[in-house]
């Protein structure tokens, strides 16, 4: 079970740095579970404990929780609520959290709308419409990744969209830059969750709703403002979209 925390001190390195908005840094933290193994009941046992266990160190201006693998918005109400028995009712301390609880419109279909978005800003570099373009949705779990992971000789697509968190092996990205396959990063490609958990904590600061429309065109334009900063970056250091030398 996996929180992200958008906080004050910088724990990741300088390639994540350069791809995602240095407004807030991101950090991750978590307990090492299964929550499929574990009654509801449990799982919300668990969460009240680790809230417990961390409620000092968070806070609306010092680190913001976002959900991650194996949390949801029900985890997340979990969270709001326990932190509000030590220090208050502060949505803002909080992302990803249900509608009624102050959550954004837009959160949840957010990072694969981003997804979309970091698409149609690669492929128009390029010259390329997305509506022009045949896409293989691709998903491996522990077993289908070992089944596929000889199988990137074989591909033939000319972009590689990482949606996923770093889903290529090294030497498979490797083989893929070699063979002058453009992949676009999952730090930046899978961005769109985490900004919109930004917007949902400016929206609880402020203390007023966006609508969904607003939220999406938000995201749209910090994604694509992204994406022109991160090339202008590459043309700079002449690096690839990863950051490694050209």
């Amino acid at each position: 079970m996996v929180t992200q925390r958008c906080g004050s001190d910088s724990g990741d390195d300088g390639e994540w740095q350069r791809q995602r908005q240095r407004r807030r840094w991101r950090q991750k933290g978590g307990i090492g579970c299964n929550p499929m193994d574990l009654t509801k009941s449990e799982l919300e046992r668990l969460t009240r404990v680790f809230t417990q266990k961390i409620h000092d160190l968070i806070g609306i201006r010092t680190d913001v929780l976002a959900p991650d693998m194996g949390t949801n918005a029900q985890t997340m109400a979990w969270i709001l609520d326990e932190y509000t028995k030590f220090l208050g009712h502060s949505p803002a301390v909080i992302t990803g959290k249900p509608i009624n609880l102050g959550g954004s419109l837009g959160r949840d279909a957010a990072t694969g709308l981003g997804v979309v978005f970091a698409t149609e800003a690669l492929l128009a570099d390029y010259g390329e419409s997305i509506s022009k373009m045949k896409f293989a949705i691709q998903g491996f779990g522990n077993v289908g990744s070992w089944a596929a992971k000889d199988n990137v000789v074989d591909v033939k697509a000319k972009f590689v969209i990482e949606a996923a968190n770093y889903p290529p092996d090294p030497k498979a990205d490797e083989i893929l830059s070699k063979k002058g396959v453009v992949v676009l990063p999952d730090i930046y490609a899978n961005a769109g969750g985490v900004t919109v958990s930004y917007f949902e904590w400016v929206q609880n600061i402020q203390g007023f709703m966006w609508a969904e429309e607003k939220v999406n065109h938000e995201l749209e334009k910090y994604m694509r403002r992204a994406f022109h900063e991160i090339k202008a970056m590459c043309s700079t250091h002449a690096t690839l979209l990863r950051g490694w030398e050209a």
